[in-house]
């Protein structure tokens, strides 16, 4: 198999995951697969413009980063999820693997419980794609 077909294969898993992620949860208003350097590997929107995505894979790298050097100084462990609150929306940003963070936003109202559910469970299924 050559490298092309193994990333456009890895490509096709990951955008299915994504896929079903967003029916799973009908609340996300977008769900980004992003490197953790900020490019945007996959996406999709269920209301959401596309304009925000690369604003998000950018930003969702810079605050693991800051996160991460705040974590290795209060020695926290791994970070398991960074939740950023705001007036309209909440953006949810996971580790799915080493190289790959996957970034949620819902509405600021969302109920959180069962979306923090399907977000650790896609994450997962990216992780074993990626790794």
């Amino acid at each position: 198999m050559s490298k092309t077909s193994s990333v456009n294969r890895k490509g096709d898993q990951l955008l299915k995951i994504l896929q079903n992620f967003i029916t799973r949860t009908p609340e996300a208003l977008i769900a980004i697969a992003a490197s953790k350097e900020g490019l945007s590997v996959a996406s999709v929107k269920n209301g959401a413009s596309a304009k925000e995505e690369d604003a998000l894979a950018v930003a969702a790298a810079r605050v693991l980063d800051m996160a991460a050097e705040v974590n290795n100084q209060l020695e926290q462990g791994d970070i398991g999820r960074i939740l950023i609150e705001g007036a309209r929306r909440t953006t949810i940003v996971v580790s799915a693997g080493r190289d790959i963070a996957l970034i949620v936003v819902v509405p600021a109202d969302a109920r959180l419980g069962l979306a923090m559910l399907s977000i650790r469970s896609a994450a997962q299924s990216i992780a074993q794609v990626y790794n």
